[in-house]
């Protein structure tokens, strides 16, 4: 229709202007900010073409793109399009996540979710991968009960080992530990966190 013809004209008439002001910043981090603006606008106003190459890997559509054929339930399109993604971006935490979730949904064996989660803490640790592999283990994808608290005890532990002043970590494996009866050690943790984040 002609009203949608006018949000395309004017989405795109935006992303050549965020393309002039990323040619003026000098800041690098202004210059990328300005970049993906443009670029989201040109996805936007259908003109992916006009897309710029920017300095870093941006996974933001890929992600979105990716989360949408999840929720399709077109796991082989989904995996493919992480694949080839994660070919040129392999250090992109958020990415890696999300192809855990889609393993999880699509049935993949209890092994290879595992094993992605060992390898993403390896390759590009974040307090929020240990966090997502504590989910993982919590919930019925990722063993039984009992199994499944010990098992995101130990990612937190993990976790904590690699980012000991994360009041959150901290937080949550307290959580853990009460449900557990170890109220002590709970009790511990929680005043940890509180010397962190009071």
């Amino acid at each position: 229709s002609r009203r949608e013809r006018e949000n395309f004209d004017l989405l795109e008439h935006f992303a050549q202007q965020y393309r002039e002001l990323s040619n003026q910043e000098e800041d690098s981090l202004s210059k990328l900010a300005a970049q993906q603006r443009s670029n989201r606008l040109f996805t936007g106003a259908r003109k992916g073409r006009l897309r710029m190459k920017l300095s870093v890997p941006d996974g933001d559509g890929v992600m979105g793109a990716v989360l949408d054929m999840g929720r399709a339930k077109r796991w082989d399109l989904a995996a493919s399009v992480l694949k080839e993604a994660l070919k040129q971006d392999p250090y992109n935490t958020e990415m890696r996540l999300i192809k855990a979730e889609l393993m999880s949904a699509s049935g993949a064996s209890h092994k290879d979710i595992s094993a992605l989660y060992v390898d993403t803490a390896r390759m590009c640790p974040t307090p929020e991968v240990f966090h997502h592999e504590a989910s993982w283990h919590q919930s019925a994808r990722g063993g039984a009960a009992a199994r499944g608290e010990a098992n995101a005890t130990k990612s937190l532990e993990r976790g904590l080992g690699r980012f000991p002043k994360n009041g959150r970590l901290l937080r949550r494996l307290a959580g853990l530990k009460a449900g557990q009866g170890q109220h002590q050690q709970a009790e511990a943790l929680l005043r940890q966190s509180l010397e962190i984040e009071p």
